[in-house]
């Protein structure tokens, strides 16, 4: 596969050759990762391989298609979206590779040809109408060559690894007068080369790879033709197909590699430092049979095909399939959370960029795929927020951290990116944030925190010349576990008993001001000694009923499973060997308007599954639905789209990529 404008449209088009060889393939581009249905085209040769290439700097790419075993090479190009073959060139028995670059500072582009079972390195280079072959070196063969700027002067040079040896011959270019020269010899069988700035010193560097011993090899030039210093790193993977290139968006070069054996996509980072990091798995693949670079305006990402799915997806910060998607829009992306809109099919996704420490968000349009990312900067660093769309175009966003007694509360316009801030300080350590409904623009908001061993509510108009509006105790022993209705001003909470294995679930409903509250005894449940409880509960509408999930701990590694309903009490076995956590932040309550129920979604570190509860009924025991199984894992959040369909969204350990599969 490559992707291309091939009709000069301005849109990138997607092209590939059938198992035949003898035909073209081609989705035209419609914008926006959107594509017309496939035309076929007949080709006079078979062909084994397609390149792109604007050959005659017309910004008009050409198709060139390779026979390997004939030794021709076909020019087309596209008029009106017909193919039109231009020239075909023979240059001798099996060129395996070409490649197509600048070497003549002229009016064209030139073609490299080279394969281990092709002799040497051949040049075509094109005047007017003809062209002409120049044989660079025919003592040796090649199975890879990159071309690399080795000094100062205007002549793009080349770089190659001699098979017959292991040599790294360079090709200094004189005005297209080539002298070779060897820098190193190799014991390991060189797989890959490339080359790239890979230390930020403008100076190109060469990139090597060794299948047979998972080694990544960088000599570091010094742009005089030399390359004084190496470094070698662990790839932990075969790297069967490469791409060099800078999806990351850092403007440090990444290498993207294909691994056979494992049947997994990697990628190997490039850090700030110039170290690596470790090669990061971006998706698996039964039979991958081809993938290629895909570039657009705003993205940068990979092309697949594999074979017998006769699906093509498109990953890393674009998208083709809406049921395999990963985006690399951030370097370090925490707090992954979905913007709800009832009036949009696909919601934004939002997060914070620890490494920037950016708050990002991210609007895809109705097929899935990256419109654009909005961006702005924290002033200080938050690791929670909670956000509210109040108008079609303004975002309100309280950023905060647990324990801490300030929070920022910042205004967003979509539409011009204007932005207004406003930090306050309250006299606690802040548990949660809420927003408050107002009958002005701008909401209140509700700081709930602790002092001593007091509960606080602090309700807030950021914008006003002395801000808090109310400041009142809630109950008066500390409580670490509650669930607040804002609407109806009703606090649910936790409480010890006197008698160690007992806890008690009340209520208290307060006047509009909260300086009097009316405390109601719900009931009570044993737990085993010891035991912490976490609850988690949401409204369930009109029924004035509540979900309760609560995760006992007996053993301090984990939080066991049980729930009970609010209404009766009621107390259903507990699947303790079976459901675990670590990390109470991996529980998620997502409210169905649609059926008006809770869905209740877990990362169960027993199973290392993300799990969906599906039976809190009185008499059942809980069920459970394993959604993804990843030890990896470190966040989630759950998106309700129509038609009964859900999103998962997710974060893996030492990975840069948003995942999002649909279940």
């Amino acid at each position: 596969m490559i992707s291309s404008d091939f009709d000069s449209d301005g849109f990138v088009d997607i092209a590939g050759l059938d198992s035949t060889g003898r035909y073209l393939l081609v989705y035209f581009g419609k914008g926006a990762n959107q594509f017309h249905g496939l035309t076929r085209y007949w080709l006079i040769t078979k062909s084994d391989k397609i390149y792109s290439a604007d050959l005659f700097k017309k910004f008009i790419p050409n198709l060139i298609s390779l026979n390997k075993l004939s030794g021709k090479i076909e020019i087309y190009s596209f008029v009106n979206r017909k193919l039109n073959r231009n020239l075909d060139i023979s240059v001798g028995y099996y060129p395996e590779n070409l490649m197509f670059d600048d070497f003549t500072n002229s009016r064209t582009k030139e073609i490299i040809c080279y394969g281990k079972n092709f002799g040497g390195i051949s040049l075509i280079t094109f005047q007017n109408e003809d062209y002409k072959i120049q044989k660079i070196d025919s003592e040796n063969t090649y199975a890879n060559v990159t071309p690399i700027f080795l000094n100062s002067d205007e002549y793009l040079d080349l770089a190659g690894i001699s098979l017959k040896d292991q040599e790294l011959h360079i090709f200094t270019n004189r005005n297209l007068r080539f002298s070779k020269s060897t820098i190193k010899k190799f014991t390991d069988r060189i797989a890959h080369l490339a080359s790239s700035d890979f230390n930020d010193d403008n100076f190109k560097d060469i990139c090597l790879i060794s299948n047979s011993t998972n080694e990544l090899i960088i000599l570091y030039g010094n742009g005089l033709g030399g390359f004084p210093t190496a470094a070698s790193f662990d790839l932990q993977y075969n790297a069967d197909e490469i791409i060099i290139q800078d999806f990351t968006k850092d403007n440090l070069t990444d290498i993207l590699f294909l691994d056979n054996a494992s049947k997994n996509i990697f990628i190997k980072i490039l850090k700030e430092n110039h170290e690596w990091n470790s090669s990061i798995p971006l998706t698996k693949f039964n039979n991958l049979i081809s993938f290629c670079l895909y570039r657009t305006r705003s993205q940068i990402g990979i092309l697949c095909s594999e074979a017998f799915e006769r699906n093509i997806f498109s990953i890393v910060n674009s998208s083709l399939a809406l049921e395999k998607n990963i985006f690399t829009l951030s370097s370090n992306p925490t707090s992954i959370e979905v913007l709800k809109n009832t009036d949009e099919v696909i919601n934004e996704i939002c997060w914070i960029d620890k490494l920037d420490n950016n708050f990002c968000i991210l609007k895809r349009n109705e097929f899935n795929t990256p419109e654009r990312i909005y961006r702005f900067k924290l002033l200080r660093q938050f690791d929670s927020y909670v956000i509210n769309k109040t108008l079609e175009n303004q975002l309100d966003i309280v950023f905060f951290s647990l324990g801490k007694n300030y929070f920022d509360f910042v205004n967003f316009n979509l539409s011009d990116q204007s932005i207004s801030r406003k930090t306050l300080t309250i006299y606690g350590a802040i548990d949660k944030i809420l927003f408050f409904p107002t009958d002005h623009d701008t909401p209140n908001v509700a700081a709930l925190n602790q002092r001593g061993n007091s509960n606080y509510i602090t309700v807030t108009n950021p914008f006003k010349i002395n801000p808090i509006i109310i400041d009142e105790p809630l109950v008066s022993s500390s409580v670490s576990n509650y669930f607040f209705d804002s609407v109806e001003r009703i606090l649910f909470y936790m409480q010890p008993h006197q008698v160690d294995t007992i806890i008690e679930f009340k209520s208290k409903k307060f006047n509009p001001t909260y300086s009097q509250g009316e405390t109601k005894n719900h009931f009570r449940a044993e737990i085993k000694k010891g035991s912490q409880v976490i609850t988690h509960a949401m409204d369930l509408g009109d029924t004035k009923k509540f979900d309760i999930l609560n995760f006992f701990s007996s053993k301090g590694d984990g939080y066991l499973l049980t729930s009970f309903y609010q209404t009766d009490g009621y107390l259903p076995d507990s699947k303790e060997d079976e459901i675990i956590l670590h990390d109470k932040s991996k529980i998620k309550a997502v409210k169905n308007d649609f059926s008006k129920t809770n869905e209740f979604y877990i990362y169960n570190e027993n199973s290392q599954s993300v799990e969906s509860l599906l039976s809190l009924k009185k008499g059942k025991r809980i069920l459970t639905k394993k959604i993804k199984e990843d030890k990896e894992i470190r966040e989630f959040t759950i998106n309700l789209l129509p038609r009964e369909r859900r999103e998962l969204i997710y974060l893996r350990n030492n990975s840069p990529f948003i995942y999002l599969e649909n279940f």
